[in-house]
């Protein structure tokens, strides 16, 4: 016969095993489900760290049209004071120029600048050459001619401060 000592030592250690291993699988299974969540934790940590570099990258783009559009603004401004040194004039007629005057030359000589080009906010200056038929013609690189239908030359002058066009 067994002894009820030795039984009951073992039914105890078998016990304590089924005990032990039910204790596993139920920290298995809160191990399992702790994994799941840092899943899931893990996918939205991914989630918003591409958000975050999306909206970096927004950020990034819209910095570089502030930069941009500041340039355009300054150059806005800068083309507005260029303007205001220049007057419509008519230096014979039927003729139309547009001239610096003298108050707004800051030492500059006299020019005449292209109509055309000034009203696309470009300063193109207007020079003097013989036409095909003999006459003076002043000519722009963007092919605007302003001819004056005499043979005589014409001198550059600046803008009498008084014209009005």
């Amino acid at each position: 016969m067994t002894d009820p000592i030795i039984l009951t030592s073992a039914a105890l250690t078998a016990y304590n095993h089924a005990s032990n291993i039910i204790k596993s699988l139920f920290d298995l299974k809160t191990s399992t489900a702790i994994v799941e969540q840092l899943n899931v934790l893990n996918k939205e940590l991914f989630a918003i760290h591409s958000s975050n570099l999306e909206l970096q990258q927004e950020l990034a783009v819209a910095q570089t049209e502030i930069a941009n559009l500041k340039k355009e603004i300054a150059g806005f401004e800068a083309w507005e004071n260029q303007k205001s040194r220049y007057k419509l004039y008519s230096p014979w007629s039927s003729a139309v120029v547009y001239a610096i005057t003298e108050a707004q030359s800051n030492g500059e000589p006299p020019h005449w600048l292209c109509t055309q080009c000034f009203d696309n906010r470009k300063r193109s200056f207007l020079n003097a050459r013989k036409g095909k038929t003999g006459y003076e013609e002043f000519f722009c690189t963007c092919g605007n001619v302003v001819t004056s239908y005499h043979r005589g030359n014409h001198k550059i002058e600046y803008c009498p401060e008084s014209v009005n066009v």
